[in-house]
């Protein structure tokens, strides 16, 4: 009997191009983060290194409840244990020592993996990249052809790598049908002729529109309701309409969105996923007159009127748009098209909750390059003589954002549910956040 033959591994073109550039990078990729060990791991890594390294205690045993199966108590079972520093014990001067003595076969499996994506489809697996990389962030964001589809080959992957996520069986109506959704975001995001706000606005009114009847759960067949819709929203002269009242909106006006990005940038630097995050956005709020930024702990106070913010970062950004906006609107078009081509919405409650974190990820991330200090600085320069600090201020602001926000679900989760109190909880707010 012949073997089966393995899938195709496809992906988007900066993916091979993207090398890890190790004690060079700006970023450590283990700082602050909790890494899973399954026991075999575990007893790999104990095996040759013992207990300890350095008189500290490189591990720690998962404490799970009685009655956990053995599977899963076995996939689960210890931790790295990081320094008082958040820095990983195996790190040395900016090498992993595992990696370095004793090669890629022994690195935990979350290490071997990251910072790749992989997207387990029934005829396909799909190759991304997490952008919280810096390298990685710089290959996706700054090439134009970034976005190419390719094959890849599969003898370039780690040979431990785990998926991101798994497509689920359609044993339900949610999983069965996402689909069809999945396949009309793909369909927007290749119309040119619309801009990233057009697109994130024609996702957001669906997410609203589909809510009631479809959602992780629903026992009701939607199928009938999910094409009417669809076939609606496919339509060309509907999209026309849609877009046209988007685009004749007045400029933000909603002081809540930049209360709930203020709010989530102060989180992040509390939180201590990132330093060039926390240094980022202390700089971004100390550039904000109405904020007073203390020293030392990172305790940022705002003094309101927030309007004065909201006033000041819609003219530094149209200060930002007219040296650089075709450029920046081509960058978050490859953000957005790598944002939804790795994460599978049907791993979350419904439509709505992913495109709520994609909004909040786009307006927090203009938000902070409108406000990048050095960035505003060369603006008043000759467009060749601010290039170069725009490009490195757009891997900055998205790679320790994201590190920040897209690795924590505790952190971006408080930040979702702190949008319903500030009113961003129905269509006509929700979409204030593209209009940072």
């Amino acid at each position: 009997m012949s073997k089966s033959k393995p899938k195709p591994l496809t992906g988007l073109a900066y993916m091979n191009r993207f090398r890890c550039i190790g004690p060079d990078c700006e970023e450590t990729c283990c700082y602050g983060w909790r890494i899973n060990l399954p026991r075999a791991e575990y007893e790999d890594l104990t095996g040759i290194y013992g207990s300890q390294r350095d008189g500290f205690a490189c591990f720690e045993l998962n404490s799970l409840p009685e009655g956990v199966p053995e599977r899963l108590a076995n996939e689960s079972f210890a931790f790295l244990k990081m320094k008082e520093d958040l820095f990983c014990p195996f790190l040395d001067k900016g090498l992993c020592v595992i990696h370095r003595d004793h090669g890629e076969s022994h690195l935990p499996t979350v290490c071997a993996t990251y910072p790749r994506r992989i997207l387990e489809l029934p005829r396909e697996d799909v190759l991304t990249g997490s952008l919280s990389c810096p390298e990685m962030a710089r290959v996706c964001l700054l090439d134009d052809d970034a976005m190419q589809p390719v094959i890849l080959d599969r003898d370039q992957l780690p040979q431990k790598i785990e998926a991101a996520t798994t497509e689920p069986e359609p044993t339900h109506y949610y999983a069965r049908y996402y689909g069809a959704i999945n396949a009309y975001i793909k369909w927007v995001l290749a119309q040119k002729e619309l801009k990233v706000r057009d697109s994130a606005f024609l996702f957001l009114t669906l997410a609203v529109e589909i809510q009631p009847f479809f959602y992780r759960g629903v026992n009701e067949n939607p199928a009938s309701k999910l094409d009417e819709v669809l076939g609606r929203f496919a339509d060309p002269h509907f999209i026309v309409e849609r877009v046209k009242a988007f685009r004749g909106l007045p400029e933000l006006q909603n002081d809540h969105v930049i209360e709930l990005v203020l709010g989530a940038i102060v989180a992040g630097i509390k939180q201590r996923r990132s330093p060039i995050f926390a240094a980022l956005a202390v700089r971004v709020l100390q550039g904000l007159p109405e904020v007073v930024a203390a020293s030392g702990k990172g305790e940022i106070s705002l003094e309101l009127p927030v309007g004065d913010i909201r006033r000041r970062a819609l003219d530094r950004g149209a200060r930002l748009d007219a040296v650089f906006g075709p450029r920046l609107e081509a960058i978050l078009r490859r953000f957005t098209v790598n944002f939804w081509v790795q994460n599978l919405f049907v791993d979350e409650p419904d439509l709505l909750f992913q495109v709520r974190k994609y909004l909040f990820y786009l307006g927090s991330i203009r938000f902070l390059l409108v406000n990048h200090p050095a960035l505003l600085d060369s603006l008043s320069s000759t467009e060749a003589e601010a290039t170069p600090v725009f490009e490195k201020a757009v891997v900055e602001v998205v790679q320790s954002f994201l590190r920040a926000y897209d690795h924590d679900g505790r952190i971006l989760r408080g930040v979702l549910d702190g949008m319903q109190p500030l009113g961003l909880d129905r269509l006509e707010t929700l979409r204030d956040l593209l209009l940072v």
